[in-house]
């Protein structure tokens, strides 16, 4: 109930008084009593999209990296292209009994949102296929049908169709990519309002002091911006989660993403967080 008539205008309290409490009622229950957050994912507010992201870092040696599966440093497109889907398995085909078809979210060259679903190799999915559209950065890549082994068989990524850049990957037998950064699309903001980061020792040796920024970039200038900082002794602690009482707000042509940087070989982190993006 979006609307709700002005009180009667009558003395006598009647069966017309009572509609209009029951009305204010509706209207109470519907605008002032629901989340926010919960009725933007029930896809219920026009023009804003919850965003859960999750990503890890299974191996981060002494220096920073991306918080992202294919590790080391994210390298972002510059100019809009082609991305080419490959698997490092065979039966990630349109007939397997792998992964047959992926469903890519992110942006295009003028920094909206698309999405494009694409079969993998008809017959050999260690065989390259090509997006039809060109972006300029991938927020999610899904696995979109799968054959009766129910995930991703090999691990398919996704390389920027000139250069060979890596954008994503499916790590085997996770169904999506697993990166911790997102683009934020044109005419739109983001209100990132949770944040956890996890941080452990996979082998022997010293527990790594580490420090985890989340980098605002530009897309249009280029400029960065670190919009947080945490600190972490994994000897003492290995979670930190942030629920801050306001979002970060992040403007329209953005990308959000998380590095890692720790003073010990073999650091394993992962970090999920939310969001809103909302239309401007």
């Amino acid at each position: 109930m979006s609307h709700l008539d002005p009180p009667p205008q009558v003395s006598i309290f009647n069966w017309i008084w009572l509609k209009w409490f029951n009305n204010l009622y509706s209207y109470i229950k519907e605008n002032i009593l629901t989340d926010f957050r919960y009725e933007v994912a029930r896809g219920n507010v026009t023009g804003a999209t919850t965003w859960n992201k999750w990503g890890y870092n299974a191996d981060i040696d002494t220096g920073t990296e991306t918080v992202w599966s294919v590790g080391g440093t994210f390298a972002r497109m510059t100019s809009a292209d082609t991305i080419n889907i490959v698997s490092s398995n065979s039966v990630d085909n349109q007939a397997g009994t792998g992964a047959r078809s992926v469903i890519i979210y992110g942006v295009d060259e003028n920094y909206a949102a698309q999405t494009e679903v694409l079969s993998m190799h008809a017959t050999d999915g260690t065989i390259a296929v090509t997006t039809v559209n060109q972006w300029l950065g991938i927020n999610r890549i899904a696995v979109y049908l799968c054959g009766t082994g129910g995930v991703n068989a090999g691990t398919i990524s996704a390389t920027v169709t000139t250069g060979g850049a890596a954008q994503a990957e499916i790590p085997i037998g996770k169904g999506s990519t697993q990166h911790a950064f997102f683009f934020v699309q044109a005419g739109h903001t983001a209100l990132m309002d949770w944040a956890w980061i996890n941080v452990i020792k996979t082998s022997g040796g010293t527990k790594p002091e580490v420090i985890t920024n989340a980098w605002v970039t530009s897309l249009v200038s280029g400029s960065k911006y670190d919009v947080m900082t945490d600190y972490m002794d994994v000897a003492i602690e290995n979670v930190h989660e942030y629920n801050p009482s306001q979002p970060f707000v992040v403007g329209e042509k953005s990308l959000i993403e998380f590095q890692t940087t720790t003073d010990t070989d073999n650091t394993a982190v992962s970090i999920r967080f939310s969001l809103i993006e909302i239309a401007n």
